[in-house]
C-alpha cells in the first residue's frame, strides 16, 4: 500500500480546508467574546500557514474558503456597504499574504538549491586526490 508524502498535492491542498474549518470552528465557540466588527479575524493565520506549508494555490484556496465562510457565517444577510467593503479587503489582504508568503517560499528554496549547488564542488576541490 502506498504511503502519501507530507508534499503531496492533496496534502498540500488539504491544510487550507482544514485550517478554515479549525478557524470557523474557533470563532464560533470564540463569538460571546470577540467584536463583531472582526469576522476575519481567525483567518489569517489560516492563510498564512496554508500558503507557507502548500505554496500559492493552497493560500488562495484558504483565502476563498474563509471568505465564503465569513460571508455566510459571520456578516448579516443584507450586507451593508461597510461589510462589503470590509469583505473585499480581507480577499486583498488574502492574496497579498498568499504571494508574499509563496515568493518567501520560492526564495527559501532556491538558496537551499544554490547552497547545495556551491558545496558540490567545495567537496570535490577538498577531496584527496
Amino acid at each position: 500500500m502506498g504511503s502519501v508524502s507530507l508534499s503531496s498535492l492533496p496534502v498540500r491542498y488539504g491544510v487550507a480546508p482544514v485550517g478554515v474549518a479549525l478557524a470557523v470552528a474557533a470563532r464560533l465557540l470564540l463569538d460571546p467574546l470577540i467584536a463583531l466588527d472582526a469576522p476575519f479575524l481567525l483567518f489569517f493565520g489560516t492563510i498564512l500557514v496554508s500558503a507557507w506549508y502548500g505554496g500559492l494555490g493552497p493560500g488562495l484556496l484558504a483565502t476563498a474558503l474563509a471568505t465564503l465562510a465569513s460571508h455566510y457565517l459571520f456578516l448579516h444577510p443584507t450586507a451593508s456597504q461597510g461589510e462589503a467593503v470590509a469583505l473585499v479587503t480581507f480577499v486583498a489582504e488574502g492574496l497579498l499574504i498568499s504571494s508574499l508568503v509563496a515568493a518567501l517560499r520560492s526564495a527559501k528554496r532556491e538558496a537551499q538549491a544554490s547552497t547545495l549547488r556551491g558545496s558540490k564542488p567545495r567537496r570535490a576541490l577538498s577531496a584527496p586526490g
